[in-house]
């Protein structure tokens, strides 16, 4: 009876069938519930919703599209490792190489970046390789290739990125019209491949803007609250504190009304260092012992590796060695199977070291930051402070023809990056804001560096 009069109160509806028994008909309709309760976010609805809806016997395929609303509904929830197994469950329920199939992978591989399980991401991108056909050009199929591909780069697998993204820079070249729901997740994949091989620290921030455009245009409020923090991010790679500072706290507003825990932790770990830097240090520390504290329980080993890092950072400037130390070896131990964050805390744990006069334990440590970042080629927001680290060790140990020798290609390397910046405020912040840039040019001219040889 509710069905023919038209009641546009989905839950209502299928409680009524659920009752009466009719729990094929009421399948849909807790469905429909589910993706309401999701899109109002709901989370706790669309999780109890789907749970009806598959204990009322649905078929594989829409018990896979149940799973996928819990593991939404999860993910925003941070719980990353509920979320993780519920898009297991909807990849075995559906068929590979399918567009719903597609969507699994893609939140597997970024639930599986969240919880630092590096090879079972790069096993299933693999596998979404492999899935891949020629004439592939669904929605679906192009966004979890994006977020594959930047898991793998984030993950310190970039050869395994730089594939799925060859991938999609494939389709976008090939068809002329792409959904417009993964526009976005394609703006700031090109932005990742630009900052990446072509070392032009500038792209992020310019594409992320792209993206943040694209998501608003759909109507999809999340997603562009996300890349507004990872803008944010990418803004105080440039040494732009201010404008960084006004979108982590505009995404941080957005993402604590609509009750995205993570979000709010990722905004408050990165507002710490862009208030810091401008002078705030006791202030950044608090609200970077916050983010800490939510990576931590809501187990996100590579987040809590990198906001205990920073933390660390922000002890060094406060010259709370102990607690730097401290920090920085808890960050080197969660971060032990994640390359890139690994070498970004132990960089720091030898700057500790070097403020401790133990300038041994700082070669040791700093040694394997640069052999990690010699072995992946290529780290977002910071290769140049792992050099500039690396050469202060050198110094420390009195190597000084090698301290001078890396000083110089790190010097090299940015007045290289700098030239690549065609916005000359950023190119400006680049060069005289960023601390790590400041002290490598300052560094050079000091110990006498050879003459610039600008990296092409």
């Amino acid at each position: 009876w509710l069905e023919a009069r038209g009641q546009s109160d989905a839950i209502l509806v299928a409680e009524h069938l659920d009752r009466g028994g009719a729990y094929e008909r009421a399948i849909s309709w807790y469905r429909r519930a589910a993706e309401d309760a999701l899109a109002s976010n709901d989370f706790d609805a669309a999780i109890t919703r789907a749970n009806r809806g598959i204990s009322c016997g649905a078929d594989a395929d829409v018990k896979g599209a149940l799973h996928m609303v819990r593991c939404d509904a999860y993910a925003w929830k941070s719980d990353h490792a509920a979320s993780l197994e519920e898009a297991r469950l909807a990849a075995a329920l559906f068929a590979i190489g399918s567009a719903t199939w597609f969507s699994a992978v893609g939140r597997i591989v970024l639930e599986c970046r969240r919880l630092g399980c590096v090879d079972e991401a790069v096993s299933w991108a693999e596998r979404l390789r492999s899935a891949w056909l020629p004439e592939e050009s669904s929605g679906a199929a192009i966004v979890a290739a994006c977020l594959a591909a930047d898991t793998l780069c984030l993950l310190g697998r970039p050869d395994a990125g730089n594939l799925l993204i060859d991938i999609v820079d494939d389709v976008v070249a090939r068809e002329k019209r792409i959904e417009p729901y993964a526009l976005g997740h394609i703006y700031r994949l090109r932005g990742l491949r630009i900052q990446f091989r072509e070392k032009d620290p500038s792209a992020m921030a310019t594409w992320l803007a792209r993206s943040i455009e694209s998501f608003d245009a759909v109507g999809d409020t999340r997603n562009a609250c996300v890349q507004r923090a990872n803008r944010g991010f990418s803004l105080l790679q440039l040494g732009d504190y201010e404008e960084s500072e006004r979108e982590l706290l505009a995404a941080m507003e957005v993402a604590s009304r609509l009750g995205l825990l993570t979000l709010v932790a990722v905004c408050e770990h990165n507002l710490g260092a862009a208030i810091a830097q401008q002078g705030r240090v006791t202030e950044a520390i608090a609200v970077e012992m916050s983010a800490v504290s939510a990576f931590s329980l809501q187990k996100d080993l590579r987040l809590e590796a990198a906001a205990r890092t920073y933390l660390a950072r922000l002890h060094l400037e406060n010259d709370d060695l102990t607690s730097a130390r401290t920090e920085a070896l808890r960050a080197v131990d969660l971060a032990s199977a994640l390359a890139a964050t690994r070498a970004q805390a132990l960089a720091t744990l030898a700057r500790a070291y070097i403020a401790e006069k133990e300038p041994a334990l700082a070669m040791t440590a700093a040694t394997e930051a640069h052999s990690i970042l010699t072995k992946l080629g290529a780290m977002e927001g910071s290769e140049e402070r792992i050099r500039l680290i690396y050469a202060e060790a050198l110094d420390a140990v009195e190597d000084r023809d090698g301290a001078r020798e890396v000083i110089a290609d790190a010097r090299d390397r940015i007045v290289a990056r700098a030239n690549r910046i065609t916005n000359a405020h950023w190119r400006a912040t680049y060069l005289e804001r960023v601390r790590e840039s400041v002290r490598t040019l300052k560094l050079a001219e000091e110990w006498g560096a050879r003459p610039l040889r600008v990296h092409a």
